[in-house]
Parts: structure tokens; C-alpha cells; sequence
């Protein structure tokens, strides 16, 4: 049987401690190699430092590659999972500046938008070089994109690429905690259906996992008698405009406020 590779482009980043923990787990793929790929040294050793830890604690039989070079990182690769982007703190600023300017104020401008679109060309710039060394170096892999904007980056790699492709996002998996606790449930048993897009996400229904019984009313009745949806609360993510969105439209947005 072929030894699967899976290699993380921009491993730097904090998803590839999420990643590193469920192959540590997963027997399907205890046997693979994970590449790591990081063209900033100094945050590649620190991830490898990171899912070393990681694989010793589980004792794992993956085995773990790291390398600066794009090349080296998709050589023989099934599955590429990317979550990459330069400069990414100080090109957001400035994405919600310049708009301002102009008399466009986006609390975030991270997906749509003046700001959604201008850090969408940037990412796709990006990921240009990334299609073209998938196509010669691992045609037949997939990629599986975290990196935003979401929506649009799918886009561009449906029109424009021949490489097969998935995104992701945690809005959803994020909002289970507060479902759950809404619900006196926990995380763990449930299950929901939405639609949507990233950032702009819709709940349909909530059910105990394996079960067809719907919580959703219980819980959309729950949230417009709850004080929390009403007021803000420091340090926590405001939730009035949610509850505003629900009460027109009799749906409930996934994510918050902002």
C-alpha cells in the first residue's frame, strides 16, 4: 500500500497544531508522512518543535518532514492543506484604512468588501504559484485551503485550475459551544446543518448526533429570552446585531457580531 503524504503549506501558523493533533489519532492515517513547509525558518522550527511534542506524546507512527522548499513540500504529495499568508497582520490594517478613507468602514474587511477583494488579490497572487508547482509536482493531490478569503479563493481555483479542491473554515465548529451551552448539551453530542458562505453562514437545524429529533426551535426560543444576545459583555464577542438578524429574518446567523 502507497505511504500517503500530506504536506502543510505556511506551517507556521496555528493551524498546524489542530492538524498535528488529529493525525496523531487517527488511525486511517497513522502511517503517513507530514511535511511541514514554512518559507520563515524561524516559524517552521517552532512548529516542528510543536508536532514533535505532539507525535512523541501519542506515540504516533507518522513521520514528520520539514523544509523551506515549495518544491520539496509537494514531491509525491496527496494532500496538500494550506493555510498561508504574507504579512497578514499589517496588510489587514490596511485594508480597513484605505477604505476608511474614502468613507467605507469595515469592522473586519476580511471576506467581502473594498478590503475582501484587495485581500483576495493578494492571496491569489499567492496561491498562483502554489497551483502551478501542485500541477507539476502532485497533480493528482488535493488541496484543502484554509486561508481566506474562503468564497473567493475557491472560486479562482474552480475557474482556474485543474487541481481538485476544498476549504474550510471553523466558523461553524466554533459556534457548537454556544449551541451546546444554550442547550444544557454537550459540544461533543451534537450535530448541525447550515448553509451559506464563509463568514455569512445560516443555522437550518440542531440534533443529538445519530438522531432525527430537531432542537432548533428549543433553541432559537432560548436565545430571544436570553439577556446575553441584549447587552455586551466585556471581553466577549458582541451578539446584539445577531439577535437583531434573527428577529427580522427568523434565521439564525452562524459566527458574531462582528
Amino acid at each position: 500500500m502507497k505511504k500517503i503524504k500530506i504536506s502543510m503549506i505556511g506551517a507556521g501558523s496555528g493551524f498546524v497544531v489542530s492538524v498535528a493533533r488529529e493525525l496523531a489519532i487517527s488511525k486511517a492515517l497513522s502511517n503517513c508522512t507530514f511535511a511541514l513547509m514554512d518559507i520563515n525558518e524561524k516559524r517552521l522550527n517552532k512548529a516542528r518543535a510543536a508536532v514533535r511534542n505532539i507525535f512523541d506524546a501519542n506515540q504516533t507512527d507518522v513521520k514528520m518532514e520539514a523544509t523551506t522548499s515549495l518544491e520539496d513540500a509537494l514531491g509525491n504529495c496527496d494532500y496538500v492543506i494550506a493555510s498561508c499568508e504574507i504579512n497578514r497582520y499589517p496588510f489587514w490594517i490596511r485594508d480597513i484604512e484605505i477604505p476608511e478613507r474614502y468613507g467605507v468602514c469595515q469592522i473586519k474587511g476580511e471576506n467581502g468588501g473594498p478590503g475582501g477583494l484587495i485581500h483576495a488579490m493578494r492571496n491569489i497572487s499567492l496561491f498562483m504559484d502554489i497551483i502551478a508547482a501542485m500541477e507539476k509536482h502532485c497533480p493528482n493531490a488535493w488541496l484543502m485551503n484554509f486561508t481566506n478569503p474562503i468564497s473567493i479563493l475557491s472560486t479562482y481555483f474552480k475557474n482556474y485550475s485543474s487541481i481538485k479542491t476544498l476549504s474550510f473554515c471553523h466558523q461553524v465548529h466554533g459556534s457548537f459551544g454556544v449551541i451546546a451551552e444554550i442547550l444544557g448539551m454537550d459540544p461533543g453530542q451534537l450535530e448541525v446543518v447550515s448553509g451559506g458562505i464563509n463568514h455569512l453562514n445560516w443555522l437550518f437545524d440542531i440534533r443529538r448526533k445519530g438522531k432525527r429529533e430537531s432542537y432548533m426551535e428549543e433553541f432559537l426560543r432560548k436565545v430571544r429570552k436570553s439577556e446575553y444576545w441584549k447587552k455586551k459583555h466585556e471581553k466577549v464577542s458582541r451578539q446584539e446585531f445577531t439577535l437583531e438578524v434573527l428577529n427580522t429574518f427568523g434565521v439564525y446567523p452562524i459566527g458574531y457580531d462582528d
